[in-house]
C-alpha cells in the first residue's frame, strides 16, 4: 500500500500548495479555476483506467489536479469563513454588537489590542482599545462603535503592504477603534486555555516581582513570549540587531522547552511511552499558552512527529517533518501560505538548517567546536542564508550584523531560558529564592540586551533596498538547490 501511494505524495503535496497560492492571490478573480481543474483530474482518472501502461503518471497528474482544486476552494472557504459576519454594517454606521475576548490579549505601548469574536459568527474584529480597564480571554462584552476595514498602506521603504489579507490569516475582517466596552456576566472562552494564560500572567508576574525592567520582558519572552511591549526602542534595537525571533517565540525556544521536558521525565525513570506520551502533552499545552503562532504551532508539530515516530519505531526524516507540518497547519488555515511572513520565514529557516546545515559545516572547519561554537555559527549561517532573499523582496530592511549577535547570543539562550524559568517561578511560589537568583538573571539579561545595543547602532547595522525583484528570489532558491543537489555525493 505504501509502495503505492509514495510516488503520490508528492503531486498531491505540490497540487495542494499551488491552487492555495493561486486561490490567495487570485482572490475573486479566480473564476472556474477550480472546476476547470476538477475537469482535468477526470479526464486523467479515464487516462489511468484505459491505458495500462501510462497509469502511474497519469495516477499522479489525477493526484495533482485534485489537491490543486481542494486547494483552490479550502482557500476560498477559509477566506468566506473570516470575512463572515452575522450583521450588515454600512459605511460609517455605528453598532453595538455583543462577543467574547477571542485571543490573549496584546498589550502595547499606548494600547491594547484585543481579538473580538461576535457571536454566531466565524469572522473576528480587532479592537484598538485603551490600556485600562483592562480585558482578559473569554471576557463577554457588548462593543459599540464604527467598524472599518484595514487598508493598504506604504512602508518607510516605499513599498505596498497588504494588511487586509495579513490580518485575514488571523482571521481578523475589520478593526474598531477606541470603541466602547461593557463587561458582561458570562464567560464564552475555554476554560482549560483561560487556566493556562492565566498560568503564564502569573509567571511573568512572578519576573516582575524580583527582576527590573526591560530584563524581566526581556527573560519573560524567551521562555513564554509574553504579548507585553518591551518598549519601541528595544524592540527596534534587537529588529536592527537581528535578534528580535528571540523574543517573539520561535521554534528554536519550543525545541529548547521539548527537549527540557523530554530529558526531565527521563531523568524521573517513567516508562519510554508514558515519557514521551506526556512530553507531547505538554508541548500542545505549552503551544496553546504562548499563544500558538505559526512558528510554535510549526516546531510543536514536528516535536509530535519526533515523538509518535519513537513511539512506532519508525524513522525520522526531519524535511517530511517539515512537511507535514507545514501542510497540517496549511489545511487548518491556508490563508497563512501566501500572506503570513512569519509561517514563511520559519519554514525557510527550518529548511535552511535541515538542508543546509551539512554544507555550511564543510566551509567552516576552521571553527572550534568547544562548548557547541562550530555548531551555533553553522546553524546561523545556514537559517541566514535561507530567509535572506524572502526578507529582502518581502521586508527590506535586513540586520548587516545578525550572523554576529546571533553567535554571542543563541549560545547562552538555553540557559538564559532555563534561568528565566526557575526564577519567574521562585518569585510566584517563593519570593525569597527568586531575589536570591535574580542578580544572575539580570545579569544574563544585560548582556543579551548589550548585544543588541551594540548591533543596533554599528554603522551600516541594516540593509534596506527599495525593491528587489522575485525574479531574483527564483534564481538564488534555484542556485541554492543545484549546490545542495551536486553536494551530495561528497555529503
Amino acid at each position: 500500500m505504501y509502495n503505492f501511494l509514495a510516488p503520490l505524495l508528492p503531486p498531491l503535496v505540490l497540487g495542494f500548495f499551488a491552487g492555495v497560492t493561486l486561490a490567495s492571490l487570485a482572490g475573486d478573480a479566480l473564476g472556474s479555476i477550480g472546476l476547470l481543474s476538477l475537469l482535468f483530474a477526470g479526464v486523467f482518472i479515464l487516462w489511468s483506467i484505459v491505458s495500462r501502461n501510462k497509469r502511474t503518471p497519469a495516477l499522479g497528474l489525477t493526484a495533482f489536479f485534485l489537491a490543486f482544486t481542494l486547494g483552490i476552494f479550502s482557500t476560498e472557504a477559509a477566506a468566506e469563513r473570516v470575512m463572515s459576519f452575522s450583521f450588515e454594517v454600512k459605511p460609517g454606521e455605528i453598532i453595538s454588537i455583543m462577543g467574547i475576548v477571542a485571543d490573549e490579549p496584546d498589550e502595547r505601548d499606548h494600547n491594547t489590542r484585543l481579538t473580538f469574536r461576535p457571536d454566531n459568527s466565524s469572522g473576528q474584529l480587532l479592537l484598538i482599545a485603551p490600556t485600562y480597564p483592562q480585558f482578559n480571554y473569554g471576557d463577554r462584552l457588548r462593543v459599540t462603535g464604527r467598524v472599518e476595514a484595514p487598508q493598504v498602506f506604504e512602508t518607510d521603504l516605499g513599498r505596498s503592504f497588504d494588511y487586509p489579507a495579513y490580518l485575514r490569516a488571523r482571521g481578523i475582517a475589520a478593526i474598531m477603534y477606541l470603541p466602547e466596552m461593557e463587561r458582561l456576566p458570562d464567560f464564552g472562552g475555554s476554560r482549560l486555555v483561560s487556566h493556562l494564560f492565566a498560568f503564564k500572567a502569573a509567571f511573568l508576574g512572578g519576573l516582575d516581582r524580583v527582576l527590573p525592567e526591560p530584563h524581566s520582558s526581556l527573560l519573560g519572552s524567551l521562555v513564554v513570549g509574553g504579548k507585553r511591549s518591551l518598549g519601541e526602542v528595544w524592540q527596534e534595537r534587537l529588529r536592527r540587531a537581528g535578534l528580535i525571533h528571540l523574543v517573539v517565540l520561535s521554534g528554536y525556544n519550543l525545541s529548547i522547552v521539548g527537549a527540557g521536558i523530554i530529558s526531565v521525565f527521563t531523568a524521573l525513570r517513567l516508562r519510554r511511552k508514558w515519557a514521551l506520551f506526556i512530553a507531547a502533552t505538554a508541548i500542545v499545552l505549552f503551544s496553546i499558552m504562548v499563544g500558538g503562532g505559526a512558528s510554535v504551532i510549526r516546531a510543536a508539530v514536528m516535536a509530535i512527529i519526533v515523538i509518535l515516530a519513537k513511539l512506532t519505531g519508525r524513522s525520522y526524516e526531519a524535511g517530511r517533518a517539515l512537511v507535514t507540518a507545514m501542510v497540517v497547519m496549511i489545511i487548518i488555515n491556508p490563508l497563512i501560505l501566501v500572506h503570513d511572513i512569519g509561517f514563511q520565514l520559519s519554514c525557510l529557516a527550518t529548511a535552511g538548517l535541515i538542508y543546509g546545515s551539512p554544507l555550511v559545516e564543510r566551509w567552516c572547519r576552521f571553527i572550534p567546536q568547544p562548548f557547541g561554537f562550530r555548531s551555533t555559527v553553522v546553524a546561523t549561517v545556514a537559517a541566514q542564508l535561507a530567509v535572506l532573499p524572502w526578507l529582502l523582496w518581502a521586508i527590506g530592511p535586513v540586520p548587516l550584523y545578525a550572523l554576529l549577535t546571533n553567535v554571542l547570543v543563541v549560545p547562552i539562550v538555553p540557559f538564559a531560558m532555563l534561568l528565566a524559568a526557575v526564577i519567574g517561578l521562585a518569585g510566584l511560589l517563593l519570593p525569597p529564592l527568586g531575589f536570591l537568583l535574580a542578580p544572575l538573571g539580570q545579569v544574563v539579561a544585560a548582556y543579551i540586551l548589550l548585544v543588541a545595543k551594540t548591533g543596533a547602532v554599528l554603522p551600516g547595522a541594516s540593509i534596506a533596498l527599495n525593491s528587489f525583484p522575485f525574479i531574483l528570489v527564483v534564481l538564488v532558491y534555484a542556485g541554492y538547490f543545484l549546490i545542495w543537489r551536486r553536494s551530495q555525493p561528497k555529503l
